[in-house]
Formats: C-alpha cells, structure tokens, sequence
C-alpha cells in the first residue's frame, strides 16, 4: 500500500493517518479506524476550525463515537 509505505518515512503525517482512518472505518475496523484517526486528530490539535482536513477527522471522530 502506498500509504502503509509513506507512513514509513513519515509516521506520524497526519494525512495519511486520516487517509487509513478512513480505509479502515469503511472497512469495518473501528478499532483500527481509531488508532490512526487518534494520531491526526492529536496532530491537528491546534488546527483552526476551517482547515478542512481537521474537520474531516472530527466528523470521522464523531462517526466512529456513534453506534
């Protein structure tokens, strides 16, 4: 995967763990979801409401907050 390799060289890039989050959530991997949402959202902490990848990971966050 081109992401499983891009996370080799930058581990902690939040785009490519929202990019997983995303795979993983419609894929059924909550769990996993999670653990890669976790890190962008943990990067992006600090990010303005409007920057749009960190309103993607919220929503995601959200999603994955509601059973």
């Amino acid at each position: 995967d081109i992401l499983e390799e891009g996370l080799k060289t930058e581990p902690t890039y939040p785009s490519y763990q929202l990019e997983l989050a995303y795979l993983h959530y419609n894929g059924g991997e909550g769990d996993k979801a999670r653990k890669h949402l976790d890190v962008a959202l943990a990067a992006w902490a600090n990010a303005s409401p409007e920057f749009p990848p960190a309103q993607q990971a919220r929503q995601l966050a959200a999603r994955l907050d509601t059973p």
